[in-house]
């Protein structure tokens, strides 16, 4: 009985093994357009309570909706008479319209950025995170993330083939 439940487990880990970085790729590859037209963020939301202020962190993948994909940890003080406390919960928001992004360097028309953002030291805005005190982000092309994962797809196919005997040995 358990060898049988042993077996079911181990042939589903290797089915997911096997095709899992596959659907990955075909899950990036469908989501690319939605990448240039709306703002989507997921991630977790993290509230510690600090007296009468609750200091939120947000660690999050965002899609501003300029193509470029970020990750990062953005921080936020609230009032704790403001809501229940929640110490951990899972956050989105989906498929909204795009953000205006402001001064475009060549490097951000690429998709490339980084935001090291400190309120007290950087002044009172930021178009990316306006309610923050804090945020770090690091963007990407969302094109660059699909190649990387299809390289990624790639090497393991070519492993997986080698291990089996299908590929001939150099």
């Amino acid at each position: 009985m358990i060898k049988r439940i042993y077996r079911k487990v181990s042939m589903t880990a290797q089915l997911i093994w096997r095709h899992g970085p596959v659907v990955i790729l075909l899950l990036l590859l469908l989501t690319y357009p939605l990448a240039f037209k709306y703002y989507t963020s997921i991630g977790i939301d993290l509230e510690t309570p600090d007296g009468p202020v609750v200091q939120c962190s947000f660690w999050r993948v965002r899609w501003p909706g300029d193509g470029s994909v970020m990750f990062g940890r953005e921080d936020e003080p609230r009032s704790a008479d403001k809501k229940v406390l929640e110490r951990f919960d899972l956050g989105g928001a989906f498929f909204r319209p795009p953000l205006k992004l402001g001064p475009q360097t060549f490097w951000h028309r690429m998709g490339f950025r980084w935001v090291n953002y400190d309120r007290s030291r950087d002044g009172p805005h930021l178009e990316i995170a306006p309610f923050n005190q804090r945020a770090i982000l690091l963007g990407f092309p969302y094109w660059l993330i699909i190649l990387g994962w299809a390289g990624v797809v790639f090497w393991l196919r070519k492993r997986r083939g080698r291990k089996n005997g299908d590929i001939a040995r150099p």
